[in-house]
This record gives C-alpha cells, sequence and structure tokens, in this order.
C-alpha cells in the first residue's frame, strides 16, 4: 500500500503535515476537517486513500451516497472544513452528491475535488479545484497533484538544513549568477502560513530539486518530510552530499548524487553542469603529469577519435580545466606512481567520476608494478588495464548507449573483494576487508543444446554482503524487470527426469502457463541440470522475447570458465560468448544454464574460504534476497515491521545437496515460506522424504532439525511425483494461496489464479465470501492480461464479478491497442509507415469495409478537445456521458471489444465470448465474419496458417450469424422479417441485409429468411402474389390500369384511401417506386432505345438529322444524366455509410469519380 509515514511525528511537524494538506486540498493553510464523499463503487481506492489520511491524523468524515445526510449532525453541522469529493460518473448524478456539493459553499466551507477515474483526469487545468493521483493504484495523500501553470524559465527547489545555510548561500549564489530562480530555504521554527502555500505550490511546478545532504538533513523531521513531498513528484533529484556524510538518502531514489565542493570554481562548474546543460561535446581529455606522454597520447588520439578535440590537462588553468572535464565524453587517466601521489590528478580524477564520465585509465609501465592507493581503487577498480589505446577503441565501438549507463551505475555500485592476485594483500580478520568496483558484468550469450536459441542475458559479479536494495534496483531500474507477482524458488538439480517421460510430464504441465505471464520470477542455481533442461522444453516454445524471467543465482569461485565474462580491457562484456561443452573440461563445478535470463554471480569474502562456510555463504545471499523480495521490501515506502506477504513464493526441491539445498530449505521454514520436496527425484529430496517416513538413510542431524522445524507440520510438503494422482498444478497453487495469509493482498491471489488460470481458485478465495474492493487499474489491467491471453473463463469471472464492462472498454480502449501488442500481419496491412494508434486502425477497419462500424459510443468522435474546464464544466460533462451511457441501444461495450479481439487475429474465442453479450447479435456476426473476411483476403500468401485460422473464423461467425436466424425464423417467423429489415441506429440506419451486402457476405443472403425479406423488398408494395401475365401486362401499361395488379396494403392504408382517386394515385406511386418495375422498366427503355438505334444504323445517317436521330440524341443525354445522378447517389451512400468522421474515405470516392468523369 502506498502510504507515507513518517517515523514518530512530533507535534511541531504534525501541525505543519496537517496545513500542508489543507493547502493542498483548498489552497488554505489552516487546519481543517475533511468530509470525504464517495460512490460505492471507489469504495477500494477511498480506503488506501483514507488510510493515508489518517497516518496524517487528519480528522476525516467519510459518507458514501447510500448513507444518510439528513439524519447525521456531523454532517449537518459541518462547517469551516474541506467537502472533498470524489468524482465519478455514478456519484454526479445522485442526490447525495447534490447535497455534498451544495454544502461546500455554505458555512464557510470549501471545495475540493479528486478522481480515481483516469478520463476524467485528464480534465484537470490550474483553473479548477481537481486534484489527481500520480499513481491511481496506490492512492497517498502525498502523491496527489493539482497542475500549475507551465513556467517557461527554470525553478529550483532546494532543500536542506538550516545549520547547511552557509553552503547553500553560495550555492545560491552561483545560481543566481545563471539567472535561475530558486527557494528559499528554510528552519521548522519559522514555518508559517507563507511557506507552506510556497511548500504547496514550488513542489509541483519546480522544474528541478536540488537537496544538501548532511547528518543534520538526515535527521531533521521536516527534511524527512521534503524528502517524501520530492519523492513523490517522481522527477530526477540532485543532491549535492556533505564529504562527511557516508549515508544515502533512503526516500530519494532518481537521484544524482555528487560531492560538495569547497573550492569556488569546481562548484561552479559543477552547478553549470547540473542545472544548465548536461551535453557532451566530442572532447578526450588526457590527465596526466608528463607533457611527453600527454603528446604522444594526443598524436595517437587523432588517429582513432578523427572527430574529437583532444586536450591534456597539463599546463591548463583551473577554470578551462573543470570546464573541460565537465563536457568531455572520454576522461583518460594515465596511471603511474606519480599520478597517485599528485593531489591535482586526484581532484580531477574524482571530479570526473563524480560527473560520471567515462574514464579509461592506462597502465603506464615504469618497470615494476605499482600498487593503487585505496581512493583510487574506489574508481577503477584493482584489475589490470591495458597501455595501448587500439584496445580501448574496439571495446567503445562494441558497447551501446544503453550499455554505457549500466555499465557506469554498475561500476559506481557494485563491489566485491579485493583479491589478493591484484597485489592488494589481506589483512587480518579483525579487519574490514578492502572493497573494490566489479569486475566482471556485461551480457552473456551461452550456448544452448537440445534445439534452444541462443539467450543473451545480464550478468554481474557482487560480493554477498551487497546490500539487497542495491541488487533490486540493478534488476528493476537497470535490467528492465518488472515487478514480481509472483515467486518460484528451484533448488537442486533433480536426477533421472529426462529419461523418465512420466516425471519430464509432471513438471511440464505445471510450467506451461507459468511461463507465459510477464509478472512470475523464477530463482534456480544458474547451473546446467535436468530440472533445467524439463522446463527449458517448456520455455523453447515461447517467443525469444516473451520468455520468463529466470535468475541463476550462483557462486563465482564454483563456475567454471569463469575468466571468460571477466572485464575485457576494463569494459564489460557486451557480450561475451559461452559454451558449456567447452567449459565442461574446465576447473569448478557447474556450467552457466541457457535457460536463464540474468545471472547474479556473488563471490563472499576472503576470510570465508572454507569450502561448506562458502556454500553456505551463497546459499544464505540468495535466501536473503528471495524473502526481500518476497515480503515487498523493494517498495520504498513499505515500513520495517510490516512483515506481510507482498510476492507469494514457494521453494521447490528437486534432489539438492547437503548445502546450498539444506541452507535454502532452513531460511524457508525460519520465514515461514512454504518448500514442496519431490520424492523420486534423487538427492536431497528422496532422504528427507525418507527421514520423513521414519525410515531414515542418513544420520545428519540437519536433515532432522529439517524435518522436526516447528514451522515443518504448516509449511513442508512431500510430493511423490511416481503417484500419477497427484498434479504439479494444483499443488503450487494451493500453497501459494496458503502462503498469502493477509486478507489484504486478495489481488496477489487473483493474479496467482490467473497465471494457473484457474477461474474455480480464483471463485473460491476470492469472490466467494464477499466481493473485494478492487481499484479500477487493477481490475482492468488484471482483465486485459486475461483477454490477451485468451483466458475466456476468466474473463468472464472477472466481468461477472467486479469489472464494470461499459467503464472498463471506454477508459482502456487506446491501452488495449498498446503498439507493441499489435500482431505484425496487422502492421503490415496497416502499412509499416502507419503509426498503430486506434483511429488509424478504425480507419483501416472503415476504409476496408467501406463501412462506419464504430459510429455508436464516440469512439470516432474528440469530444475532449478542450481540457481546459472548470469545476462545474466537469461536473455538467459527467452528468452528460452518465445520462448517455444510461441511455438504451447507446452503448454495446462488448461489440467494440470483440472487434479488438478479432484484430489481434488470434483471439477468436475471446472474440465468440464477447459475441455472446452483444446485444445485437446478427448484425455483429456479420460484421465480425466481414472484418476476417478482408484479414484473410489481405494477408500474406507465405502466412497459410494465419489465413486458414482467419478462414475458419469467418465462416464459424457466419455460422453464428444463420445459426441465430434460423433459430428465430423457426421459433417465430413473423419477427424474421422485422429483425432483417429493421433499420439499426448504431450503424447508419442500416438493416441486416445491407450490412449483409456491404460486407459482401452472400451466403448469408440464400438464406430462406433473406429470401422472403428481399423479395418483399424487390416488390415494394406490389403483392408477390400476382401472376407473370399480370406483371407483364403492368409493364406495358405502365400501371394505369390500378386494378390489374394486386397490392399489399394495411388497414390503416385502407382506412386514408376513403376516394377511388386517392387510391389510384397511391397504386400509381406504389408501381412505379418498387424496385421490381424500376428494373422492368429500366430494361425495356433500354430494349426500345437498341431498337432505334438498330434502325439508325441500318438506315444510315444523311446530311441533315431526322426525327429518331433527334430523339436518339436526348435519349443519350437523359443517360448521361442518369450517370451524373448515379455518382451523386453512390457518393451520398457511402457517405452515409461513413459518415462525417472519415473524411479521408469519401475524398477517395471522390478521386475516382472524377477519374470516372474524365474518361
Amino acid at each position: 500500500m502506498d502510504v507515507t509515514k513518517l517515523n514518530r511525528p512530533s507535534e511541531g511537524i504534525q501541525d505543519i503535515i496537517l496545513k500542508w494538506i489543507s493547502c493542498l486540498l483548498c489552497g488554505k493553510a489552516e487546519k481543517r476537517k475533511i468530509l470525504l464523499c464517495y460512490h460505492t463503487r471507489d469504495t477500494g481506492n477511498v480506503k488506501k486513500f483514507l488510510k493515508s489520511l489518517q497516518n496524517t491524523k487528519a480528522d476525516v468524515i467519510v459518507k458514501n451516497e447510500s448513507e444518510t445526510r439528513d439524519d447525521d449532525d456531523d454532517y449537518s453541522n459541518f462547517s469551516k472544513g474541506i467537502v472533498l469529493v470524489c468524482l465519478s460518473e455514478e456519484f454526479v448524478v445522485t442526490q447525495a452528491f447534490t447535497k455534498d456539493y451544495m454544502l461546500s459553499s455554505m458555512r464557510g466551507n470549501e471545495l475540493s475535488l479528486i478522481t480515481f477515474d483516469p478520463m476524467v483526469s485528464q480534465w484537470q487545468n490550474y483553473k479548477s479545484n481537481l486534484l489527481v493521483f500520480d499513481k491511481v493504484y496506490r492512492p497517498s495523500v502525498f502523491s496527489l497533484r493539482k497542475t500549475q501553470k507551465e513556467r517557461k524559465e527554470k525553478y529550483i527547489y532546494i532543500s536542506n538544513h538550516p545549520n547547511n545555510a552557509r553552503e547553500v548561500n553560495k550555492i545560491c549564489a552561483i545560481l543566481k549568477n545563471f539567472d535561475l530562480n530558486i527557494s528559499k530555504f528554510h528552519t521548522l521554527a519559522k514555518i508559517d502560513n507563507d511557506v507552506i502555500h510556497r511548500l504547496t505550490e514550488d513542489l509541483s511546478s519546480a522544474t528541478h530539486y536540488l537537496v544538501f545532504l548532511s547528518r543534520d538533513y538526515s535527521q531533521d523531521e521536516f527534511c524527512q518530510f521534503e524528502q517524501k513531498l520530492i519523492r513523490k513528484t517522481g522527477k530526477q533529484v540532485c543532491i549535492y552530499m556533505d564529504k562527511q556524510t557516508d549515508m544515502s538518502p533512503q526516500d530519494l531514489q532518481n537521484t544524482w548524487i555528487v560531492p560538495y565542493e569547497e573550492d569556488d570554481v569546481l562548484l561552479k562548474v559543477l552547478l553549470k553542469h547540473t542545472f544548465i546543460s548536461k551535453d557532451e561535446k566530442k572532447i578526450a581529455l588526457i590527465s596526466t603529469t608528463d607533457k611527453n606522454l600527454a603528446e604522444n597520447l594526443r598524436n595517437e588520439l587523432r588517429k582513432i577519435y578523427k572527430h574529437h578535440q583532444i586536450y591534456s590537462t597539463v599546463g591548463l588553468d583551473k577554470n578551462k580545466k573543470y570546464a573541460l572535464i565537465a563536457n568531455c565524453e572520454i576522461f583518460i587517466a594515465c596511471l603511474s606512481d606519480i599520478y597517485y601521489k599528485d593531489n591535482t590528478c586526484r581532484k580531477d580524477i574524482e571530479f570526473a567520476n563524480a560527473l560520471w564520465k567515462r574514464i579509461l585509465p592506462l597502465d603506464i609501465k615504469e618497470g615494476r608494478p605499482h600498487r593503487r592507493p585505496e581512493w583510487l581503487i574506489k574508481i577503477v577498480g584493482s584489475h589490470c588495464y591495458p597501455s595501448d589505446l587500439q584496445d580501448y577503441f574496439k571495446e567503445l565501438l562494441a558497447a551501446q548507449v544503453i550499455d554505457r549507463n549500466e555499465e557506469e551505475w554498475i561500476r559506481k555500485s557494485i563491489q566485491v573483494p579485493c583479491q589478493p592476485s591484484t597485489g592488494t594483500s589481506v589483512p587480518p580478520n579483525d579487519q574490514a576487508i578492502a572493497m573494490t568496483m566489479t569486475d566482471a558484468y556485461g551480457k552473456v550469450e551461452v550456448f544452448a543444446d537440445g534445439g534452444l536459441e541462443n539467450s543473451i542475458a545480464h550478468y554481474v559479479r557482487l560480493s554477498t554482503t551487497t546490500p539487497l536494495n542495491i541488487v533490486s534496483s540493478l534488476l528493476m531500474r537497470h535490467w528492465g524487470l518488472k515487478r514480481p507477482q509472483l515467486l518460484i524458488s528451484i533448488t537442486g538439480e533433480g536426477s533421472q527426469i529426462l529419461n523418465d517421460p512420466v516425471k519430464a510430464r509432471f513438471f511440464t504441465l505445471a510450467f506451461e502457463n507459468i511461463v507465459k505471464e510477464s509478472g512470475v520470477w523464477i530463482t534456480t542455481n544458474g547451473a546446467t541440470s535436468e530440472i533445467s533442461k524439463v522446463i527449458g522444453q517448456v520455455v523453447e516454445k515461447e517467443d525469444l522475447n516473451k520468455r520468463p524471467t529466470v535468475i541463476g543465482i550462483a557462486s563465482w569461485e564454483d563456475l567454471k570458465m569463469n575468466h571468460a565474462l571477466e572485464l575485457k580491457n576494463g569494459f564489460g562484456r557486451w557480450p561475451t560468448q559461452y559454451n558449456p561443452r567447452k567449459a565442461a573440461a574446465a576447473s569448478g563445478d557447474y556450467c552457466l544454464n541457457p535457460i536463464c535470463t540474468h545471472f547474479l554471480l556473488p563471490v563472499k569474502p576472503i576470510e570465508r574460504k572454507k569450502e561448506k562456510r562458502k556454500k553456505d555463504a551463497t546459499a544464505n545471499f540468495r535466501a536473503n534476497l528471495e524473502e526481500y523480495i518476497r515480503r515487498g521490501r523493494f517498495r520504498n515506502n513499505k515500513l520495517e515491521d510490516d512483515m506481510s506477504v507482498t510476492v507469494p513464493s514457494v521453494l521447490l526441491v528437486v534432489g539438492g545437496d547437503q548445502y546450498q539445498s539444506v541452507s535454502m530449505i532452513q531460511r524457508s521454514l525460519d520465514a515461514k515460506r512454504y518448500v514442496i520436496v519431490f520424492k523420486g527425484t534423487g538427492g536431497l529430496a528422496d532422504t528427507l522424504a525418507d527421514v520423513h517416513q521414519n525410515t531414515p538413510r542418513s544420520p545428519d542431524g540437519k536433515i532432522k532439525e529439517i524435518v522436526n522445524h516447528e514451522n515443518s507440520k504448516m509449511c513442508l510438503r512431500f510430493v511423490d511425483i511416481n503417484d500419477k494422482t497427484r498434479q504439479l498444478k494444483s499443488i503450487l497453487i494451493k500453497d501459494l494461496l496458503r502462503d498469502i495469509s493477509d486478507s489484504n493482498e486478495l489481488e496477489n491471489k487473483l493474479f496467482l489464479a490467473l497465471a494457473f488460470n484457474n477461474s474455480e481458485k480464483a471463485m473460491q478465495h476470492v469472490f466467494a465470501s464477499h466481493r473485494p474492493d478492487f481499484t479500477d487499474t487493477f481490475k482492468n489491467n488484471l482483465l486485459i492480461r486475461a483477454m490477451r491471453d485468451g483466458k475466456r473463463e476468466f474473463v468472464r469471472l472477472l466481468i461477472k464479478e467486479c469489472v464494470d464492462i461499459h467503464r472498463f472498454q471506454r477508459s482502456n480502449y487506446q491501452q488495449l491497442f498498446q503498439a507493441d501488442r499489435i500482431p505484425d500481419e496487422l502492421r503490415r496491412q496497416l502499412k509499416w509507415d502507419v503509426d498503430p494508434t486506434v483511429d488509424n486502425i478504425m480507419r483501416f477497419v472503415v476504409r476496408s469495409l467501406q463501412m462506419d462500424v464504430f459510429v455508436s459510443y464516440g469512439l470516432n468522435e474528440k469530444s475532449d478537445q478542450e481540457l481546459s474546464m472548470s469545476n462545474e464544466d466537469i461536473v455538467k460533462k459527467l452528468k452528460n456521458l452518465a445520462s448517455f451511457e444510461s441511455a438504451e441501444n447507446q452503448s454495446d461495450p462488448y461489440f467494440y471489444l470483440m472487434i479488438w479481439a478479432i484484430l489481434m487475429m488470434n483471439l477468436q474465442d475471446i472474440a465468440k465470448f464477447f459475441w455472446q453479450h452483444c446485444k445485437e447479435p446478427i448484425p455483429s456476426a456479420i460484421i465480425a465474419s466481414g472484418i476476417y473476411r478482408v484479414l484473410r483476403k489481405n494477408c500474406q500468401p507465405a502466412n497459410k496458417l494465419l489465413a486458414d485460422q482467419l478462414s475458419k473464423a469467418e465462416k464459424d461467425f457466419l455460422d453464428l450469424a444463420c445459426g441465430v436466424l434460423n433459430q428465430c425464423y423457426t421459433d417465430r417467423p413473423d419477427e424474421t422479417d422485422r429483425i432483417l429489415t429493421r433499420k439499426r441506429p448504431r450503424w447508419r440506419n442500416l438493416t441486416c441485409l445491407e450490412i449483409a451486402y456491404q460486407m459482401k457476405i452472400y451466403s448469408f443472403m440464400t438464406h430462406d429468411a433473406c429470401k422472403i425479406s428481399i423479395n418483399r423488398g424487390w416488390f415494394g408494395k406490389i403483392s408477390a402474389k400476382n401472376n407473370s401475365i399480370q406483371m407483364m401486362s403492368s409493364v406495358f401499361v405502365l400501371g394505369l390500369l390500378p386494378f390489374v395488379l394486386r397490392f399489399e396494403e394495411s388497414d390503416e392504408e385502407k382506412v386514408k384511401e376513403n376516394t377511388c382517386m386517392k387510391k389510384i394515385r397511391n397504386r400509381i406511386t406504389n408501381f412505379y417506386t418498387a424496385p421490381i418495375m424500376r428494373f422492368s422498366h429500366t430494361m425495356a427503355s433500354y430494349i426500345v432505345f437498341l431498337g432505334f438505334f438498330s434502325y439508325a444504323l441500318l438506315t444510315g445517317f444523311g446530311d441533315k438529322l431526322t426525327y429518331i436521330e433527334y430523339q436518339m440524341c436526348f435519349w443519350v443525354l437523359c443517360l448521361i444524366m442518369d450517370e451524373f445522378r448515379e455518382l451523386y447517389c453512390v457518393n451520398a451512400d457511402l457517405k452515409k455509410r461513413l459518415g462525417p468522421n472519415f473524411p479521408q474515405e469519401l475524398s477517395w470516392s471522390k478521386r475516382r469519380r472524377i477519374s470516372f468523369i474524365l474518361w
């Protein structure tokens, strides 16, 4: 839960927090009561937001729309407070909202509006009182934001402690010389209402943030409060850290930390580089004390970097030198004994390191090896560097920009113990081990056997004592992993699994659904084993870019051929290659596993070199990391005393050894994490199973200790994989659901059920007792995931139990058509150079069908162009939207979701599910079949498998339309004709038959029920009971004898025809307007025209035009005019089908018309 909580705030800071909340909500820095009014649909979000308010000890009264207001004294007497209204479509149309809105303008109350609806959030502007959350799924008072007027100039918000006034005054003086606007620092004793106002406005409108970090700052309450507010802005923060401070800010994550410098020139360059310009220029700077060496390197660099400017620090004044360091792209440090002892060189390289410059150390050979000082080891490490610039040049070209950024962060953040081989002596046991930057990181391409594609994995060598928050930042921020929602840990290698199809099938059935989920992490020991090969057989079926996250955690010392992963010339490998076959003959215990996507290779401190303890150190590091993830410690705002399980996890013991596996099991039982031991996989697993059955096979005390553990009865489970009645899939989901004991973690339970595609478990554990209050964001994301995965039963469950499908379709239609989720075939048909937005995809569908199928529900109308609305405008718009959505037959979200599923091309089952809920099944099925027909015709001939799928789906929807029509024709034949000929307002008043004709679904039109309707339309008001003699005679007498034909007349028409002349006039009109007669007369006129034309040809043309020739010219003129009329009618009909929202498609028709006229 995203709730910011200060550690035991004093009365002074508590008073400030309450004033700040009031200033945020209503613009007045006074402690006020809050009346929170909302609709029950927002209960889940309101509960989380309310907890955030209660943690600040705010006085809050809560009212939903169903609670009484007239008999409540607290409500009736509410005065001089803040009426905080949560806007939603449902709430604005209730009487409770009207009363709350009126109360906000009475008795000195102030109005404030918040919303959890993303659509309403976009209407926010600085003129209204609407506040929105940075993260709607974790609403907190500290993440509320209000749009401010855009600042054209840079504005820097400075946060510092009063004891650092001297340093900050110095910084402010320099910034003012740069014409930058800055905020003033303050003390807790001088916090008044003006400061609260400035704090509220400046935090959200500042373009840059500067924090001066010191020990006093870290211990000050108000500074803690400021830190949390700054962190919630989500913007990058620059921290100038006092050199006497060795702590890092816990609340500021997106930061750039530089040391504060007393040197005025250096400080000025730092500030200019921070806030004015960070653009690197093509400059290479050589740092050395040897003038001759500098000149030689400059000549060599000019050959390598032809487009760079080459400079040397020799002879430069401070201003020029520091400016070059700030602007350079490459900083070359010539390491030698003289360099180590020179304070100026030390300051230069430390300055370059603080600015995160690319430092290229050169080891200058001086006849004997020299040992680097500790201050330099922290910057460049302790391994050897080349003395030739050519080697560096090759590595620089190999690394991409994103890899370079990751490399810089790793070099500065991750350290390993110094090794004796580097020349650094091993200290005694009572002294701390010297640490240096890691010497192995980058990407590795692990060659795979058995048909698997070679995958490229991230890897890093780190220490077992590396802080877990650093490891978490590496995984999520720099390696780009998403926050896990399920953690499965596997220990052991397994034996005799691949050779036994029953055992292999036992595991593959469980993992085939898990590997498709993006939120699942699998941790292993990183080694090639039988269980990993079984998982690899499941993984190889997935696309290379959609494989699950598999993290291998293994000891660096036990890795075979680990030297292949070490730095080359001081650079990371991007990538290196690792061949397990070549590594098999090398010393060590294991080879890298090709199914792993990331490798963490911990090395233990030097003094822990004993074999047994070494393996325990790696196991403890892995167990600590897994528990860190399981408890959700990667969340910055989670309290340390919160022991709830955020990420469900389970440990699978497949075989196993006496060291790492034993340690992993013990740590899991201590943390009350469920452990599943698979009997029949050999090793430790079989030993534990035997001891559990009182038939010990090993006298090891640790084995008995595990079996007799106090949590073993609850958390330790034994499964015999030879038992065909047991399924790992059901066992896993059962234990993982048990791992989430907190009732507030229902979201994780629902995700688990989705991951295993088990809607029954979701119903049992989540929806059986009551309907939980999930946030809209979570419900929508879960439904989108279920839809994309084609999990039909889960989609049905979510729509039935918790998702408002109308709101979902309206607010998430853009998200459904994310560019990275569009199929390649659709992108090709759309044309690769066209941006795959919803508008362009809709235009593609309309252009292909020559019909606007999106005419209703406002999907193709830009109704939200004007976003600068006041409070009254927002409320009015919400009321109009609510009344629009409540109108009958206005919206059919299932139809639009069906079209989305069709365009995804591989979700035919989901498309049929949405069709089943469409309000008008027959035209919906016809349109679906028409879209599939267009996609099939445009499909590449080489993609025959997809074309066959689309053809089958086209036929299936045609069968569905015919099936519904046939059932209706059998049960209610009288109503069938009305259904087929009724005009549909949702599709521009087209009938089912017209839609089928437009979709070119001619097989539907051959149905017997359609034939009757088509015949009725063909004859018009003329009765179909007339025989052929009557019809032929009527053509020649032109209907002047009204009693020759019989007409279809209703009782009302018979009553209106009270005179003979009216009856004759109506019959003549009906005769000429009947399609069959219009066609017959047209054909007869063509026959007569051909007769005159033949006569003219046979008799020849004279010098003068005859009467017949004049008549023929007039006839041709009439035909030309009729062609123009037909063109106009075709264009009008096309305009009717397309509507005013697709002028481009209409203009295409105009171009075709012009070309026809010219022809």
